[in-house]
């Protein structure tokens, strides 16, 4: 029969004190070791413990991010923000393609004429014409002066010698005298007179004038002094009549002509040569402007109308008597 572990360890236990109170071994207690029990049966499992303290946080690596969850449903509407602050201006956008044309409306109705416009500026002189055709021979001018005596002629055969005069009275020298210069006088005068046929040519008579042209073109101190050679002086109309008579000779020749008047001592105070101011003036639209500060003399156009010019430009010189 086999022993129960428990009770083969109390009886060993109650051997040992038995022993060791034993009266003639008092002073000194041995035990002795007995045979080693067989071991008991597991015990019962004890009360649970109390929860210890965490422990530190674990070293492990992160994981794997997991997926993303389900789209939770949509939150309610919140309330509309106050509004912001204007921002800056953006830039300019490229411009969109052109639109497509639109149908021609109807006619509008007529407008009302304008009123007329200022006059424009004059415009620059046109290029010289081509010389148009000769006209026809005007009619027989007025019978011209005297010419001038004609060369002294070869001296005739001495004559048979005549019966002896009666005495004359004493010679007075100073009628002799008085009739030389009578003949120099004479002599310039013929002189002169030639000279103005050769420039009667072309000549028209307006009242008490005539003025007449050669057709020469020279520049304006030119055009003064040719005129002074010849006994004259530089043309100018003091009325509508003589402008009218200088306009057709620029007509005929084809080609202005300077008048007898400038600005050139005060500017924009255009005065006859003799420094008297002008009693007539038949302007052209915007005239005289003095163009480039450099216009002080005066034309007169195919048209009649005048215009201040450069005195060195060259115009035709028709001259006055």
């Amino acid at each position: 029969m086999l022993l129960h572990p428990f009770s083969v360890f109390a009886a060993v236990m109650m051997l040992m004190t038995a022993f060791c109170q034993s009266p003639a071994n008092q002073p000194t207690c041995i035990a002795v070791q007995g045979i080693p029990g067989i071991p008991g049966l597991p015990g019962r499992d004890g009360p649970k413990g109390d929860k210890g303290d965490a422990g530190p946080p674990g070293q492990g690596l992160k994981g794997v991010q997991g997926p993303p969850g389900k789209t939770g449903p949509a939150g309610q509407k919140g309330s509309t923000g106050s509004p912001g602050q204007k921002g800056d201006q953006g830039q300019k956008g490229a411009n969109g393609s052109p639109g497509i044309t639109g149908a021609s409306g109807t006619p509008g109705l007529k407008g009302a004429t304008g009123s007329a416009g200022t006059p424009g500026l004059a415009g620059a002189q046109g290029m010289k014409g081509a010389q148009g055709p000769l006209g026809n021979a005007g009619p027989a001018g007025q019978k011209g002066s005297t010419g001038s005596p004609g060369s002294k002629g070869d001296q005739g055969l001495k004559g048979a010698a005549g019966t002896p005069g009666i005495p004359g009275a004493p010679c007075d020298m100073s009628r002799v005298i008085t009739l030389e210069k009578q003949l120099s006088d004479l002599q310039k005068t013929m002189a002169l007179n030639q000279k103005v046929l050769q420039l009667l040519g072309k000549s028209w008579k307006v009242g008490a004038k005539t003025f007449f042209t050669g057709g020469t073109i020279s520049n304006f101190a030119n055009a003064k002094s040719e005129c002074t050679r010849v006994g004259s002086r530089l043309a100018v109309p003091i009325n509508e009549a003589e402008n009218k008579a200088l306009e057709e000779i620029v007509k005929k020749v084809n080609k202005e002509a300077w008048l007898a008047m400038s600005d050139e001592k005060t500017e924009g105070k255009f005065v006859y040569l003799d420094g008297n101011p002008i009693k007539y003036s038949k302007w052209n639209p915007g005239e005289p402007n003095d163009h480039k500060h450099a216009e002080d003399c005066v034309e007169i156009q195919s048209t009649g109308k005048w215009n201040d010019r450069s005195c060195s430009d060259d115009h035709l010189v028709i001259c006055e008597l």
